[in-house]
């Protein structure tokens, strides 16, 4: 067992990409090896020795894999520390709109202003300088070397 996961762990996250590379793979046992790898790596913390496509699909998988297993990890922390800004609680506020009869709750409101003034200063003057005077002149066209063809 992984000496990162002290617990015995239940379930891990199976996403439906996975399943739609390894289905692709015309061997069954490539298939199955995957398969075994990920739950051998995501229950038991073993990590796998493959070799060839399922090395290449593997490397691909993993992180996900690593990724998931750091935020049920970090999941069992409990949170931000009570200390931290994160972890308090923000006030409620209650806006009663009595024109429409509504009651609006907001956490906080947003004090945001946005300072940037947006100044459009293009000017375009498209004109249309394309003018057909003659649709029906007669044009030679020099072919060169393939009017010998």
């Amino acid at each position: 067992m992984n000496k990162n996961m002290e617990k015995e762990i239940e379930s891990f996250v199976v996403y439906k990409s996975f399943y739609e590379a390894i289905k692709d793979l015309d061997n069954p046992q490539d298939q199955l090896k995957l398969y075994n790898s990920m739950f051998n790596y995501c229950l038991y913390g073993e990590d796998p020795v493959l070799t060839g496509v399922c090395k290449i699909m593997w490397t691909l998988i993993k992180p996900q894999l690593d990724s998931n297993i750091k935020r049920r990890e970090d999941g069992k922390k409990g949170g931000a520390p009570k200390g931290n800004s994160n972890a308090k609680k923000q006030p409620k506020t209650t806006i009663v709109d009595s024109e429409n009869n509504h009651r609006l709750i907001t956490k906080q409101p947003n004090e945001n202003v946005n300072d940037n003034v947006n100044v459009n200063v293009n000017v375009n003057e498209n004109v249309n300088k394309n003018e057909n005077v003659n649709k029906n002149e007669n044009l030679e066209l020099d072919f060169g070397r393939w009017n010998n063809l």
